[in-house]
C-alpha cells in the first residue's frame, strides 16, 4: 500500500521563477548567497532552443559567494529522501545490475539505504565544465526516469516525495541551496501543476 503524497503546508510556499532568462532566482542561505537560473526541458515554458543538440533534461546555473571556507571535498549534491521508494525490484537485482550500473556510469555516486533513499556526489563530478561526459537520466518534465530510448515514471517509487536541485556541505549537514521540484504526479489535488519550493 503506498503512502499519501506529502501534504501541502500552511505557509505559502515561494513561487520560484522556473525556465526564465531574465529573472534569476535570489537565495540565501548560512553557507551561500547567489543566484540561480533553473531550466526543464519539454515544459511550455522552456525557453525555444535551449535544449537543442544537448542530451541534457535540466540545467543548473548558479552564480554567487560562499559566506564560509568549506572543505572543497564536503560539498555535495544529488537527492535524499525521508521514506523508502515503493514498486522497486528485487533487492539483488538492485545491487548486481542497477547500482553496478550506476557505479560505471559515476563511479564517485555514492547510494544510500534502501529504507532512507540517497544518491550522492561530490559536486566537482557533477559540473557540466569538468566533467562533459556526464549524461542525465531523469526527465523531470515528466517525472520519468530516460534510459535507452524508454521513459518510466517515478511517481510510484518516489512515495510521494519532490526530487531536488541542491548542494549541501556534507560536514555540518548544512545547504547551500535545496530547490524542491514537486511535481502534479507526486502533489496532492489542487495544488500547483509546475512549483518549486526553496528551503
Amino acid at each position: 500500500m503506498s503512502s499519501p503524497p506529502l501534504p501541502m503546508p500552511q505557509a505559502p510556499i515561494p513561487r520560484l521563477r522556473l525556465n526564465s532568462l531574465d529573472s534569476p532566482i535570489d537565495f540565501e542561505s548560512d553557507l551561500f548567497k547567489g543566484k540561480a537560473y533553473a531550466f526543464i526541458k519539454g515544459l511550455p515554458t522552456t525557453p525555444p532552443g535551449l535544449f537543442d543538440s544537448r542530451k541534457r533534461l535540466s540545467w543548473l546555473c548558479i552564480q554567487g559567494k560562499f559566506k564560509e571556507a568549506l572543505p572543497f571535498n564536503t560539498v555535495i549534491t544529488g537527492q535524499e529522501f525521508s521514506r523508502p521508494f515503493l514498486g522497486l525490484p528485487a533487492p539483488w537485482f538492485i545491487e548486481k545490475v542497477l547500482l553496478s550500473l550506476a557505479a560505471r556510469i559515476n563511479p564517485s555516486l555514492r547510494v544510500g539505504t534502501l529504507s532512507c533513499p540517497s544518491f550522492m556526489m561530490p559536486i566537482i563530478s557533477s559540473a557540466q565544465c569538468i566533467n562533459i561526459s556526464r549524461e542525465e537520466f531523469v526527465d523531470l518534465a515528466r517525472l520519468s526516469l530516460a534510459f535507452a530510448g524508454t521513459h518510466t515514471s517515478l511517481s510510484r517509487p518516489l512515495n510521494g516525495q519532490p526530487l531536488q536541485f541542491m548542494i549541501k556541505d556534507e560536514s555540518s549537514g548544512k545547504y547551500l541551496f535545496n530547490f524542491k521540484i514537486c511535481h502534479e504526479a507526486i502533489m496532492l489535488p489542487g495544488s500547483s501543476k509546475e512549483a518549486m519550493k526553496l528551503s
